[in-house]
């Protein structure tokens, strides 16, 4: 059975664990190609971000999608972390050790302090906003939420990344705010 991000989205429009790992693999792609033309692509792992974008949401894949407000309740969110993390290392114990590393290493860019890691929180961030505007542009307009998390983060990372300046601060960063401003 298939677990959905958005229960309330009509099937066409939603999005489940496979497509948003592969819509991130695209994204840290071209994200990665932008750094290396116009930023700081020679300080990351290129392989490492693509192999973490393909596995970074494995656990989530085993126990089940959970909406972005419950996982970061503070309340659950060290305990689902936890068991998350469990199911993705019960996923690799069969591995040769050094394939096993390789994989662990990557999943574990997502909570690294690095510029691996804050490069990776930039593909997330960007990949959410990209979502929830072609949920908005579908007349969603629950998805004013996401911007509202995400867009600071974003004007951050942006100051430190240029993939995030071109394919998000450039094109968004102004309709978003106009987004985020108004009164629902």
């Amino acid at each position: 059975m298939t677990r959905w991000a958005h229960y309330s989205q009509p099937e066409d429009r939603r999005e489940n664990t496979l497509t948003h790992s592969l819509d991130s693999v695209i994204l840290a792609a071209v994200m990665l190609k932008i750094e290396d033309e116009q930023g700081v692509g020679s300080q990351i792992d290129h392989s490492k971000i693509l192999l973490t974008a393909a596995i970074h949401d494995f656990g989530e894949g085993t126990i089940g999608d959970v909406a972005y407000r419950v996982k970061n309740d503070p309340r659950v969110r060290d305990a689902l972390g936890a068991i998350e993390k469990e199911e993705v290392y019960k996923i690799f114990e069969g591995l040769s050790p050094s394939l096993r590393e390789m994989f662990l290493q990557a999943y574990d860019v997502v909570e690294q302090d690095s510029v691996g890691g804050e490069f990776f929180n930039a593909v997330e961030c960007v990949g959410y906003v990209f979502f929830a505007i072609t949920q908005l542009e579908a007349t969603d307009l629950k998805f004013v939420e996401v911007l509202k998390r995400q867009h600071s983060k974003l004007v951050e990372l942006g100051k430190k990344f240029a993939s995030v300046r071109v394919l998000y601060l450039e094109p968004y960063k102004e309709y978003v705010e106009k987004l985020i401003q108004t009164p629902e």
